[in-house]
C-alpha cells in the first residue's frame, strides 16, 4: 500500500509497467489524455487480473453476441481435434479492437452429462488470419475507444490456447466485478491528475487518494463474494458524491470533455445495482442464520 501511496502522490512519472494489475490501472489513469484512454486501461488491467498469463499484452475480451453474454446466448463453438482447437462464430462489441494484440473467446464447447452448456475461454492472437473484423460506429462518449465485431471463421489455435476452468464462472463472469474495480481506478487516478494541478483542489485529491487505495484493497478480494459487492458499490456511491466537484475541476480544463464522457461510469450501473442488492440480500440471510 505504501508503493501505491507513493504512486499517486509523488511528482515524478509513474511506472506504468507496475507489477500489480490495480497500480498499472492507476498508473495509466494518472497518465491518459482522455477519460477514454483511462477506461481503456482500466479495462486492459482488468483483464491481466483475471489471466495473469497476459502480462503486459493489451486484450480484448470477445463475449457478447447477437443475444448477449450470457451462457444461454452463446453460439461461437468450440471444438476439438487431436491437435488443435477450432473456434466458429462471431462476437459483437469488442472493446479497443484495433490496439488489441490477444483476444480471450468465450466459446461453446459442448453440453455435459446432466445437460448445462460446457463454456470455454480462448486466448487468440488478435492478428490471426483466419479473423474478419467489421468496425463497429464511435459511441456518443469515449468516442476514441473503438469497438468492433469479430468473426471466427474455422480457426484453428493450439490446444493450450484453451485457458484451464470455466469460461463463464471463472472469468467472464467475474470480469464484470474486477472490470468496474479497475476502470474506477484509471478514472479516480485520472481525476486526481487534475486535481493535484491547482492547490485549491486539494480536499478533492484528498478524497481521490482514499479512493483509490480503498480500490486497490479491493483488488485483492474474492471479485464473487457478496463483501466485495458490497464495498465497490460503496466506492461507486463515493465517486457519485464527488460528481460536482469534479464537474467544477474539469470546467478549468476545456480540453477534457468531462461532461460528455462520465457517462462511461455509468454504462454498468444496472448491473452493478443488482450485484449490490444480491449481495446485501446474501448478507442479511447470513445475519439472520447467525441469530437463530
Amino acid at each position: 500500500m505504501r508503493d501505491t501511496l507513493t504512486l499517486l502522490l509523488s511528482p515524478a512519472a509513474p511506472d506504468r509497467s507496475a507489477a500489480h494489475p490495480l497500480d498499472r490501472a492507476l498508473a495509466a489513469g494518472l497518465t491518459a489524455p482522455t477519460v477514454g484512454a483511462a477506461f481503456l486501461a482500466g479495462y486492459r488491467a482488468a483483464l491481466t487480473a483475471l489471466v495473469p498469463a497476459l502480462g503486459t499484452v493489451p486484450a480484448a475480451l470477445c463475449a457478447s453476441e447477437d443475444g448477449g453474454a450470457h451462457p444461454r446466448a452463446i453460439e461461437t463453438t468450440l471444438t476439438r481435434s487431436d491437435d488443435a482447437l477450432t473456434l466458429d462464430g462471431t462476437k459483437r462489441f469488442v472493446t479497443g479492437a484495433s490496439t488489441a494484440r490477444a483476444l480471450l473467446v468465450l466459446a461453446h464447447e459442448g453440453t455435459a452429462p446432466d445437460g448445462t452448456r460446457r463454456l470455454a475461454l480462448v486466448r487468440v492472437p488478435a492478428a490471426h488470419p483466419s479473423l474478419t473484423w467489421n468496425p463497429m460506429p464511435a459511441l456518443p462518449f469515449v468516442p476514441d475507444v473503438d469497438h468492433a465485431s469479430v468473426t471466427f471463421t474455422q480457426l484453428s489455435v493450439p490446444l493450450e490456447s484453451r485457458l484451464p476452468g470455466d469460461g463463464w464462472t471463472d472469468y467472464v463472469r467475474p470480469f464484470r466485478t474486477v472490470e468496474d474495480l479497475h476502470v474506477c481506478a484509471a478514472i479516480t487516478a485520472f481525476a486526481l491528475r487534475h486535481a493535484r494541478r491547482h492547490d485549491d483542489q486539494r480536499p478533492l485529491a484528498e478524497q481521490l487518494v482514499a479512493l483509490a487505495l480503498t480500490l486497490r484493497a479491493l483488488a485483492d478480494a474474492d471479485p464473487s463474494a457478496p463483501s466485495t459487492h458490497v464495498a465497490l458499490a460503496g466506492c461507486f456511491t463515493t465517486l457519485d458524491a464527488l460528481a460536482p466537484a469534479l464537474d467544477a475541476l474539469f470546467a478549468r480544463s476545456p480540453e477534457v470533455a468531462w461532461s460528455r464522457d462520465r457517462r462511461i461510469l455509468s454504462v454498468a450501473r444496472s448491473a452493478r445495482e443488482q450485484r449490490r442488492v444480491k449481495a446485501w440480500g446474501s448478507l442479511h440471510t447470513s445475519d439472520e442464520d447467525r441469530t437463530t
